[in-house]
């Protein structure tokens, strides 16, 4: 197989207020072996989680990695194999009315059955900056990553 190679991102988020629900409309290219990464960061003042995930109507394949910070950001990439060509929707809902920002990202060549190995975590607690992560791969393999921000004054 060949190495995966990124086909197109789309962001959304819902603003300043927050609301219980994003959708993203996403757009894959015509390339087989596709297939959808989401990247979600929502704020959780109030304890809020993502409850629900669709990809093109349907649960995605699986959860990659979920991480919460304290009571400030929580962070999760989702992944679907088998995502046809063209136009399709990313929904996301959370428990109760919070910030949203959803990256849907589209990559082809990739295997459909060995779709990821070797999640990992690197986060900081506090006003502490995350300097390096590092990330293992191999020259056939591609490193995605999802990147959070707390702020109270802008969308996390």
């Amino acid at each position: 197989m060949a190495t995966p190679l990124h086909d197109t991102t789309t962001f959304a988020n819902n603003g300043t207020t927050g609301t219980t629900s994003l959708t993203v409309s996403h757009t894959a290219g015509a390339h087989s072996d596709l297939v959808a990464l989401v990247a979600i960061v929502i704020s959780t003042s109030g304890g809020d989680t993502v409850i629900d995930v669709t990809i093109d109507g349907a649960p995605p394949t699986g959860l990659v990695s979920s991480v919460t910070e304290g009571a400030n950001e929580a962070a999760y990439l989702y992944y679907s194999v088998g995502i046809e060509p063209g136009a399709f929707d990313v929904v996301v809902t959370t428990d109760a009315t919070t910030r949203i920002c959803v990256a849907v990202s589209t990559f082809y060549d990739v295997n459909q059955t060995s779709t990821y190995r070797n999640e990992g975590t690197a986060k900081t607690t506090g006003d502490t900056a995350l300097t390096s992560a590092t990330v293992n791969s191999t020259n056939v393999e591609t490193a995605f990553f999802v990147l959070g921000k707390r702020n109270t004054t802008e969308d996390p």
